[in-house]
């Protein structure tokens, strides 16, 4: 499953009256995500985190962590990086 089929398949099923959480295998904290995905496109810009930016505040430097019953694509960063780089 991966995020276009998970989409598809929400948007034509029964109505959830809810939200569908949907993660990957791997787990990165969002400054270190933002970094590897620079560097995949050759681009030496350094991250700053804010620990008083509204939402990501809270996280403060952690990673974002999917529910229990949450449904885990098996795409992982890397190989998506690697195809679309």
């Amino acid at each position: 499953m991966d995020l276009a089929a998970t989409v598809a398949g929400v948007a034509v099923g029964t109505p959830l009256q809810g939200t569908v959480d949907l993660a990957g295998p791997d787990a990165y904290a969002s400054a270190e995500l933002g970094i590897i995905t620079l560097r995949a496109k050759g681009d030496s810009r350094s991250v700053t985190t804010d620990d008083t930016a509204g939402m990501f505040a809270a996280v403060n430097g952690e990673v974002l962590t999917p529910k229990v019953g949450a449904r885990i694509a098996p795409a992982r960063h890397a190989d998506w990086l690697a195809r679309h780089a």
